[in-house]
């Protein structure tokens, strides 16, 4: 039984979260660690509220935004992107460790550019495998389109860090929805979305509108379970 869940870049207030939570049939967040760059400062506004959501019952699934494919700041590591993938993979455990995310947790690197850049690859497995040797298990969001060349790659190169996979694939349900009935937000079978993830996300650029308030940009989800983060292990 697959359950919905949302994404959204600002956090919407712990006021909001509670009623979600109480008045919908949305049982997980996407929850993003603070990363610093160029565009990132809505993200930060989720920083120190894990431990709020937890108690409040949100399933919670951990995001870290890393260097992109063709990206600048990927191209000034050319020839070290795997040790640099590394540092970025300590970041993100520290991050997790900060937010008290407790070992084997697992942390979706997002990748909004689809690509098996050979580059981007290298610096993903490093950022896998620091994440899994400080104790985490390494996640991917990524396009349904790029979502298994990836996974076969990191298990061809070490097979302990293959990571879980939330794919994006929004060409099955039309754009911009706003679900009238909070109890009925759909949660699809993620393994209708191809690319074998076990969470889904299937809309963006959506909104939520409760107690008044209008949350926007929002992205809907679903995943196999309730806890996409697998706080303290997979089951």
């Amino acid at each position: 039984m697959p359950f919905a869940g949302f994404d959204a870049a600002r956090y919407p207030g712990t006021d909001v979260m509670k009623a979600l939570y109480e008045q919908s049939n949305l049982e997980w967040v996407g929850f993003y660690l603070p990363v610093a760059g160029p565009g990132l400062d809505d993200k930060k506004t989720w920083l120190n509220t894990c431990r709020t959501l937890r108690n409040i019952g949100w399933g919670v699934a951990p995001i870290y935004i890393g260097k992109q494919p063709n990206s600048h700041s990927l191209a000034s590591v050319r020839g070290h992107e795997q040790d640099n993938g590394a540092l970025d993979g300590l970041e993100a455990a520290n991050f997790a460790m900060n937010e008290g995310m407790p070992a084997r947790t697992i942390i979706y690197f997002d990748q909004e550019i689809p690509s098996s850049d050979p580059a981007w690859l290298s610096h993903y497995l490093g950022w896998a495998t620091a994440v899994y040797d400080r104790g985490y298990k390494p996640g991917l969001y990524c396009s349904f389109t790029i979502a298994q060349a990836i996974s076969t790659f990191i298990e061809q190169s070490n097979p302990r860090v293959k990571p879980e996979i939330w794919v994006w694939n929004i060409n099955k349900y039309p754009a911009g929805q706003t679900y009238s009935d909070l109890n009925k937000i759909p949660a699809p079978d993620p393994r209708n979305a191809g690319g074998g993830g076990s969470s889904w996300q299937y809309v963006q650029g959506s909104s939520l509108r409760i107690s008044g308030r209008t949350i926007s940009p929002v992205d809907f989800d679903s995943s196999d379970t309730r806890d996409p983060g697998h706080f303290g292990g997979l089951s």
